[in-house]
């Protein structure tokens, strides 16, 4: 049916481009509107909120091409396809909170890698072959890749789960999601911050090599839970103080990450891994930090997070 006689009486897009066969005008813009056709590659991105605080949501460039009915859809290619960097392997263990900070951070950008564990419970970082071959430090984790576009295929090592984390976020950083806030400086600063008060002033000071040595030094006055509970403690403490000011300053009820928004950045990569310590040394997590508590049930249903999480990563 048509809505009139004659093209000035069309109403549908479908009637104003005859069933698809004209593109349809815009007055005198110069713009078209047509359907889709086979082949036709579609680019959409969209974001909606304020650009001066966090409370913004979107997505970015979502590419896609339309193929015919019943045609067979190609396999998703992998990320580090056609690029300079590939052949990651994760030298880890399954318990360690740095190394899920990386895991957490190669699956924002769908990076495969091969996992080799590393035992640390039965000390396998501080066998002279792994301190020759892997890292001096005898410490995990150690992300290693091939760089294709040195002349011999150089192999590139890192160690430190947060210059990792940069590494792979600046390498990969149009592809996958990201840690870090983008065009606002403030924000990534204070995800940095929050990054930073586990990476240096909570998790070194409770890490199996440290809490040995304590308990070694101290004859047994002091036991490893009881210096781990104590100094695990008091940073949560600070730490919920300082984001649920943020959270209660910015006055929004749906605030679901460390920084505020919709997505996670580098400070819930580094927090969640350290509640999850937190509970193995029975720290009430739920009681004495609720703030940290939401967002940890929040971090836990994001793919990022669920799909990095130790239980289903047990070497």
């Amino acid at each position: 049916t048509s809505s009139g006689k004659d093209e000035t009486s069309f109403g549908s897009l479908l009637e104003l481009s005859w069933k698809g066969t004209k593109d349809v005008k815009l007055g005198d813009t110069g713009e078209v509107r047509k359907f889709l056709r086979d082949g036709d590659v579609v680019t959409m991105e969209g974001w909606c909120g304020d650009t001066t605080t966090s409370n913004r949501v979107g997505f970015g460039s979502c590419i896609g091409k339309v193929l015919p009915a019943g045609a067979v859809i190609p396999p998703i290619e992998e990320t580090t396809q056609n690029h300079r960097f590939t052949d990651f392997k994760l030298y880890g263990f399954w318990r360690s909170s740095c190394t899920w900070r990386v895991r957490i951070a190669l699956a924002a950008k769908q990076i495969r890698y091969t996992y080799i564990p590393i035992d640390i419970i039965h000390e396998s970082q501080a066998q002279q072959s792994y301190i020759d071959h892997v890292n001096p430090m005898a410490q995990i984790p150690v992300l290693t890749c091939i760089d294709t576009q040195h002349p011999t295929n150089q192999q590139v090592k890192l160690t430190q789960s947060l210059a990792i984390i940069q590494f792979i976020e600046d390498a990969f950083s149009t592809i996958g999601g990201t840690l870090y806030p983008q065009n606002n400086a403030l924000l990534k600063a204070k995800s940095n911050e929050y990054a930073e008060m586990i990476n240096s002033g909570v998790q070194p000071l409770q890490n199996l090599s440290l809490l040995k040595t304590i308990q070694q030094c101290s004859n047994n006055t002091i036991t490893e839970k009881d210096w781990a509970k104590q100094v695990i403690e008091k940073g949560l403490h600070a730490l919920e103080i300082l984001i649920a000011a943020r959270h209660n300053h910015e006055e929004e009820t749906s605030l679901l990450f460390a920084c505020g928004g919709y997505a996670p950045t580098i400070a819930d990569a580094c927090i969640i891994p350290q509640l999850y310590n937190a509970r193995r040394y029975d720290v009430n997590v739920d009681e004495l930090y609720p703030c940290l508590a939401k967002i940890e049930s929040s971090c836990l249903n994001h793919p990022w997070f669920r799909s990095t999480h130790p239980d289903v990563h047990q070497d």
